[in-house]
């Protein structure tokens, strides 16, 4: 899901579980954003893990999101709590 947080960046509000779920999440992502012409972060809005995922998995899915993002030309942010990390 998209968000527009504000009028400085845009957001992902995180649904996946795994490392997969998360690359195929920042593609869609990408593709939304790409006609946009972005000047200001993205940003990973991880606030739920209703998949239940354990914190380590959630760690490399979140990084793989955010590298998929970063790799792409994005600055690439995270909207999260220590909660849900390692």
């Amino acid at each position: 899901m998209i968000l527009a947080c504000s009028s400085l960046f845009l957001c992902h509000y995180a649904k996946f579980a795994t490392v997969a779920e998360a690359k195929a999440k920042a593609a869609y992502f990408l593709g939304s954003i790409s006609s946009f012409g972005l000047n200001y972060p993205a940003v990973l809005d991880l606030e739920e893990n209703k998949k239940g995922a354990n914190k380590k998995i959630l760690t490399d899915a979140a990084l793989a999101f955010l590298e998929a993002i970063k790799d792409a030309g994005h600055t690439a942010m995270l909207y999260t709590g220590k909660s849900f990390l390692i």
